[in-house]
């Protein structure tokens, strides 16, 4: 029974650990949350790059 609830625990950590590589790195959601907007490629001169939206945009931030 021990060894059951063994391995019940080490299954929970690696789906966990699964679900974690399968989130993406960033959203348009993730971006407005930090104040930020998304952007084609490149910030503009007075903006900063905070993240990312996908894979053709970037999370801007004015630091004004």
């Amino acid at each position: 029974m021990k060894l059951l609830y063994l391995l019940l625990g080490v299954a929970t950590l690696v789906f966990q650990a699964q679900a974690q590589a399968l989130k993406p790195h960033g959203s348009p959601t993730d971006c407005h949350t930090q104040l930020g907007v998304c952007r084609r490629f490149l910030c503009f001169p007075f903006e900063k790059t905070i993240g990312s939206c996908n894979r053709q945009q970037v999370c801007c931030r004015r630091w004004i």
